[in-house]
């Protein structure tokens, strides 16, 4: 870690995570209603594009529209399950939680290659947490890197440390080896990143005091996103004038890899809470030891004299957390959402740290809607089922999405439209449909920014796309930590596709017109507009790129750093 980086760390406490309020009875009405009225337009729209808006002339083009529009619709109504009701969830007291004969946690920091002062600072932070009376932790470093330095930073504080000669499973193997070295009832998850809120176990503890409990997840708040700076704030004063304060909205430099993760935590994971169905998200997690082996055990396969080596607690593969998560449900075990947060994480600084960690995610989790979902699906309830489906579709649907992304500029370069016309009834169907979408997204996703969550989508299609096919070519995903420094741009060799095709949609937009200034008859006003205005939409999202590319991490923490000065100041 450079000296730089240091300093980044210091400035991290003076932020304080926002609380997420329970969403009101009457505010899940007006979204429920807003929901089912988006949902019936869109059907009415697609009932009318079958019947009268296919294009004679490209039947092959107008039919894969619709198959596009259709299949993103069907995605539409498993997102809307997915988040339709919040039910709040009451919190017990530690004492609450059972085995009353076994309340002892063992607190898991795994690291691999993390600076030495990073993993210090967070078992720092593990070990200021408060233990609820009556109950004993005991504090591990789980060391996959095979470290001195961090062997004596163990006997230092007084904690546990386990290494290992080979680094089999990655960090699903690094949290096994230490359940085999450790007993205590319940098993709390960390990375090297995770700095723990002293009232983590107080929190979160209670929850199982249903014995069907198997794992309590907290949100991951990442407390060091830049902040940016608004239109006309002089560096460093940390104030703007009072001219462009209305433009507020608009930060330089804020949240670049759009890292803000509340409508995943707040939204999707918290609504899925009340089919238990919540899914483990690995670091600020804490697992009931039996629970773990339990399923282990039904899971193992091969046989080893020692029954130990086949089985995984945490499978081992790239995302170890989901995987283990679905084992659990389809093994009768449930989850708890704990919707507040409890620890501070690390965001990605670098354009190769955001490509590794959205290719890691992405890769992962194709992987087991390919080769490990089907299997157990008929395992898992329903209910919960539907909400995986729901994650994994939000996968597959970059592929009818991308047919949507690129269709205008097909039909520009070509003057081929999808539909026979852009009349009045075109726009009379469709129109009303977009807005009552808009308005559901807005009222259901209680104030979190929804064009933000669009941007980070769309910016990470590429990524998307590639893991598909190393899935399908069964290639492996590679089980690289997500890199907590601020070096590693070499912005170009991963933003490149995000680059071309801006270039395709802007020589498709300047052609397009071109051609209607010629008087081409097959490119209308109507027909210009509308395949424009998609291509614009799109094309302010992925312009991120053109900000990633002079993004300096270097800067952006001169800058904060400046900023925090002033306010102290």
């Amino acid at each position: 870690m450079t000296q730089d980086a240091d300093l980044y760390y210091r400035w991290l406490p003076k932020r304080h995570p926002a609380h997420f309020d329970h969403l009101s009875g009457r505010m899940q009405y007006f979204w429920q209603c807003c929901a089912v009225v988006a949902l019936t337009l869109g059907l009415w729209y697609l009932n009318w594009r079958y019947q009268h808006s296919f294009n004679p002339d490209a039947p092959w083009f107008s039919g894969l529209m619709f198959g596009a529009e259709l299949a993103m619709f069907l995605g539409t109504f498993l997102f809307f399950y997915d988040i339709w009701e919040e039910r709040p969830r009451a919190r017990a007291r530690p004492s609450a939680a059972r085995p009353k004969s076994a309340r002892s946690v063992d607190v898991f920091l795994t690291t691999y290659d993390e600076a030495e002062g990073l993993v210090e600072d967070s078992l720092k932070a593990a070990l200021a947490m408060r233990v609820p009376r009556g109950w004993t932790v005991q504090l591990s470093i789980l060391d996959d890197g095979n470290r001195p330095a961090l062997a004596a930073l163990a006997q230092k504080h007084d904690v546990q440390y386990f290494a290992r000669q080979s680094n089999l499973g990655f960090k699903a193997g690094n949290l096994r080896n230490a359940l085999w070295h450790t007993d205590g009832a319940f098993v709390v998850v960390a990375d090297a990143d995770t700095r723990f809120f002293a009232t983590f176990l107080e929190n979160t503890l209670g929850y199982f005091q249903d014995p069907k409990v198997a794992w309590v997840q907290t949100p991951h708040w990442f407390c060091d996103v830049p902040q940016g700076r608004g239109l006309g704030e002089r560096k460093g004063e940390g104030r703007e004038p009072f001219w462009t304060k209305w433009m507020g909205w608009w930060k330089i430099g804020h949240d670049p890899f759009a890292s803000a993760s509340q409508i995943f935590f707040d939204i999707i994971q918290r609504r899925r809470d009340r089919h238990g169905a919540s899914f483990c998200c690995g670091a600020a997690s804490i697992h009931r030891r039996e629970a773990l082996f339990d399923v282990a055990l039904k899971t193992r396969t091969g046989v080893n004299p020692d029954h130990r080596a086949p089985v995984q607690p945490f499978r081992f593969h790239v995302s170890e957390d989901i995987l283990t998560s679905i084992d659990m449900h389809a093994h009768g075990w449930t989850s708890v959402y704990h919707p507040q947060v409890e620890a501070r994480m690390l965001s990605p600084w670098s354009v190769e740290a955001w490509a590794a960690q959205n290719l890691k995610y992405s890769g992962g989790s194709i992987d087991i809607a390919v080769n490990r979902f089907w299997s157990r699906l008929l395992q898992i309830p329903w209910r919960i089922g539907l909400h995986y489906l729901a994650t994994f579709w939000s996968y597959f649907a970059v592929i009818p999405f991308t047919f949507l992304l690129l269709a205008p500029v097909f039909a520009l370069f070509t003057g081929i439209a999808p539909v026979n016309s852009y009349s009045v009834e075109f726009f009379l169907h469709l129109v009303p449909f977009l807005v009552a979408l808009e308005l559901a997204l807005v009222l259901g996703m209680k104030g979190h920014d929804v064009h933000a969550a669009r941007a980070a989508n769309l910016m990470g299609l590429p990524f998307v796309l590639y893991a598909i096919s190393l899935v399908v070519r069964r290639k492996k995903i590679g089980f690289k930590p997500t890199p907590k420094t601020l070096d590693g741009q070499n912005a170009l060799r991963f933003l490149w596709p995000h680059l071309s095709l801006l270039a395709v949609f802007a020589a498709a937009a300047v052609y397009g017109i071109a051609a209607h200034i010629a008087g081409s008859r097959d490119h209308t006003l109507s027909m210009l507009v509308v395949n424009v205005f998609w291509l614009a939409w799109n094309g302010i999202a992925l312009s991120r790129a053109v900000l990633l590319m002079r993004w300096s991490p270097q800067k952006a923490l001169g800058y904060e750093m400046e900023r925090a000065k002033a306010c102290i100041a």
